[in-house]
């Protein structure tokens, strides 16, 4: 029993050992070093390129749900259906009483015309009160003017950067105005006067996320239900938590009383398309960089090829000494993916080394104006283990293909003929 043992052991160090001795031993073709080398190269690059990826997706998340952050609040709570929704004092007074809840902070919004001087666009009309968690949050997000929208009477608007830039607004302009426009809700359509309209001054330009700046123009709530024709009515709750308060357990907590027409969200909710758009784009991407290691492996099918065909005679003495078929197999699939492995761990080093580069100097910029920010990156742990699985597993099995090919008789022969 023991010598048996002792068999098993020397015989599963010895494969290794053969392996590596013909993966690292001058070749009798040039070609065959090359070749190896050029898929411990290929894997190498597609390992970092994962990494380098994976962190940069990583990064870019963060980043974005930070901007969001600005814009959307904590927690949510609008209908299921519809856009409006009459304002109820009672449940305003409950949500209040909430544990964990800061403020509450009914919104009205909706699509509308803009119009400034002779230029138009439609975007989003959003009417808030001074304790709205965003509003509060607006004064480092300014790009020009003054973000104190409810001092005077005749009423100023913030607008986002890419309104601002669509419309052609002038803050220095105290002359022209943004004119709102919107149908009038009444069933009776008035041909001469289809719309109700304000106007107001642009007190500021702000800039939170590219897809809301284009979109997004904020206005008192009085003048909001005056535009909308919406007066006693409201989009949204937008709900303040106090800090350090778990969004998820106050939703909770406020889950039961509210009404079956409406629903309460937290922030990743609120912006679920992004979320879904941003994982399809991270696993389709991950898709793809498999896909070309799989084709890239295949250097590694074409040098065990030529391996075989070398070490042929050699597997004659393998056999001279007792080795099985099945282990003779075994040694030249340990060396096709000691390939793979090396050209791993050497990608892990290289993509690592550049992200932390990344992080240290910032040297590359989201964007070639002056003054903008580094492209972020975040080191994920689960995503490295991820490359390497995905690189080992893809070198495993194409070197298990590649051997299973090669009939037992090969082995045979060689026995026979020693050539």
């Amino acid at each position: 029993m023991q010598l048996s043992l002792t068999i098993i052991v020397c015989v599963l160090r010895i494969i290794p050992f053969i392996a590596l001795r013909y993966l690292f031993s001058k070749k009798s073709r040039n070609v065959i070093n090359i070749i190896s080398g050029i898929s411990a190269i290929t894997v190498m690059v597609i390992t970092a390129a994962l990494i380098i990826l994976l962190s940069a997706f990583n990064g870019l998340e963060s980043w974005v749900i930070s901007l969001f952050n600005h814009a959307d609040p904590p927690l949510k709570i609008e209908l299921l259906e519809g856009k409006t929704f009459d304002i109820d004092s009672s449940l305003t007074q409950k949500l209040k009483q909430v544990e964990g809840v800061e403020n509450v902070s009914p919104v009205l919004q909706d699509n509308a015309l803009f119009m400034y001087g002779d230029k138009q666009y439609i975007g989003v009309l959003k009417g808030i009160n001074p304790d709205n968690p965003a509003y509060k949050k607006i004064e480092p997000l300014m790009l020009d003017g003054d973000p104190d929208i409810f001092s005077d009477s005749t009423g100023f608007a913030l607008v986002g950067a890419g309104v601002a830039n669509i419309l052609g607004i002038n803050l220095d302009n105290l002359s022209r105005r943004i004119v709102f426009f919107f149908p009038k809700r009444s069933r009776k359509i008035d041909l001469f006067n289809p719309y109700r309209s304000n106007a107001l001054f642009p007190g500021g330009v702000f800039s939170i996320q590219q897809d809301y700046d284009s979109r997004y123009i904020w206005v008192p709530y009085t003048i909001a239900e005056e535009v909308l024709d919406a007066e006693g009515r409201m989009s949204a709750y937008e709900i303040d938590l106090k800090p350090g308060v778990d969004a998820d357990r106050v939703k909770e907590r406020i889950k039961p009383f509210l009404p079956q027409d409406l629903t309460v969200k937290n922030r990743m909710e609120q912006q679920a398309v992004f979320y879904k758009v941003f994982k399809t784009e991270r696993f389709v991407l991950t898709v793809i960089l498999t896909f070309i290691l799989i084709l890239a492996s295949f250097n590694i099918f074409g040098s065990m090829t030529m391996l075989l065909v070398e070490k042929r005679r050699d597997t004659a003495v393998l056999r001279s000494l007792g080795l099985s078929a099945s282990q003779i197999r075994s040694v030249f699939w340990l060396q096709g993916f000691f390939i793979s492995l090396f050209g791993c761990l050497i990608g892990v080093v290289v993509g690592l080394g550049i992200c932390m580069l990344q992080i240290q100097t910032g040297w590359l910029k989201v964007g070639p104006q002056a003054g903008a920010p580094p492209y972020p990156v975040i080191i994920n742990g689960w995503d490295i283990l991820l490359s390497i699985a995905l690189v080992l597993i893809t070198g495993a099995l194409v070197s298990f293909f590649r051997m299973q090919l090669v009939k037992p008789v090969y082995f045979s022969a060689s026995l026979r003929s020693g050539r």
